[in-house]
C-alpha cells in the first residue's frame, strides 16, 4: 500500500496514544485497510514509539503457520459449509493483497467458528475496545485462497452480484451461499403486528443473484436505494409474514442453521 503523506502525519500524531484503534481509525478516515504488521514496520520506519503488544501482534503474523484449508475447496464449491462460508465472505469479508479476512462481534462468531474450523485452521483473534462489545477477527494469509477468492470477484463485491454460484433454487450450496449472505447483511425484523426481512448493501449493489432467487421462488420484493447525511446505501426488501416465511422455510431447509439469534427470530413467528 502507498502510505500518503496526510496518512504519515496521522500516524505521527496519534499512534503513540490511540494504538489499540489506530487500524480502524484510518480505515474509517482514509478508506485503507492495514494490517497489524504493516502498522507495526510504518511506525518503526518513522521512529515512533512502538508498545510491546504491538510488537507481538506483528511476530505472530510474521512467525505463526496455519494448516489453511486447501484452495481448491473454494475453487470447486461441493459442500455447504465452504457455500456459507463465500456467502458470508461477500456479505463482511475484505480482501487485500495481504489477507483475506472477516471481522464480527464475538458472541456471534463463535457461534459459527466450527464451520470454518471444519474445513482448516485460520489466523483468529480477538480485540477488546473500551466500550464496544468484544470483537473476533478471522483472518487468511494464504496466496492460494487469496486468489481464488480475487478471481470470484470479492474486491469488487460491493458493486457486483456472485456469478460463480448457481441460483438453481434447489441447490443446497446456493441456500448456503445465501445464508451467509444473510448472516452478514440480512437482517429478520418481526412483530405481531409487521414483519420484514432484508438484505443491505452498497448504493450500486447489484442484486441480480438475490432477484434471481426470489423471482424464481414466486416471493415479492421491493428494492430501494436510499441517501442520507451519513452516506448512501441500497436495500432489498421483502415485506408480508407469508411472504417472509416462504421464504425463510426455503433458506433455513439446508442443515446449517448460521447464527442462532436469526435462525431463533425465524423460529418464533
Amino acid at each position: 500500500m502507498k502510505w500518503t503523506k496526510e496518512l504519515k502525519t496521522y500516524l505521527i500524531e496519534n499512534y503513540e496514544n490511540k494504538s489499540n484503534d489506530v487500524i480502524d481509525d484510518i480505515s474509517v478516515l482514509f478508506g485503507v485497510r492495514i494490517t497489524p504488521e504493516q502498522l507495526y514496520t510504518k511506525a518503526i520506519n518513522l521512529k515512533l514509539k512502538v508498545s510491546k503488544e504491538r510488537k507481538r501482534e506483528s511476530y505472530a503474523v510474521k512467525k505463526r503457520k496455519y494448516n489453511y484449508p486447501n484452495y481448491s475447496i473454494f475453487e470447486n464449491i461441493k459442500n455447504i459449509e465452504v457455500g456459507y462460508i463465500m456467502g458470508l465472505f461477500w456479505a463482511d469479508g475484505y480482501l487485500n493483497d495481504i489477507s483475506l479476512s472477516i471481522e464480527m462481534v464475538r458472541d456471534d462468531f463463535e457461534v459459527i467458528l466450527p464451520i470454518f474450523e471444519s474445513l482448516g485452521e485460520w489466523d483468529i483473534s480477538i480485540r477488546k475496545r473500551k466500550n464496544r462489545k468484544e470483537q473476533m477477527a478471522l483472518k487468511c494469509h494464504d496466496y492460494n485462497i487469496r486468489k481464488v477468492f480475487q478471481n470470484f470477484g470479492y474486491r469488487t463485491k460491493s458493486i457486483n452480484s456472485p456469478t460463480f454460484i448457481t441460483n438453481d433454487i434447489n441447490s443446497e450450496i446456493t441456500k448456503s451461499f445465501l445464508l451467509g449472505w444473510f448472516d452478514g447483511d440480512g437482517c429478520l425484523y418481526s412483530n405481531p403486528k409487521q414483519s420484514q426481512v432484508y438484505f443491505c448493501g452498497t448504493y450500486d449493489q447489484d442484486w441480480s443473484f438475490i432477484e434471481n432467487i426470489l423471482d424464481r421462488l414466486n416471493i415479492k420484493y421491493m428494492i430501494k436505494k436510499k441517501i442520507q447525511k451519513n452516506g448512501k446505501y441500497s436495500v432489498i426488501y421483502i415485506g408480508g409474514k407469508d411472504n417472509i416465511k416462504n421464504f425463510l422455510n426455503w433458506l433455513y431447509s439446508t442443515p446449517i442453521k448460521g447464527l442462532n439469534r436469526k435462525y431463533n427470530k425465524y423460529l418464533q413467528m
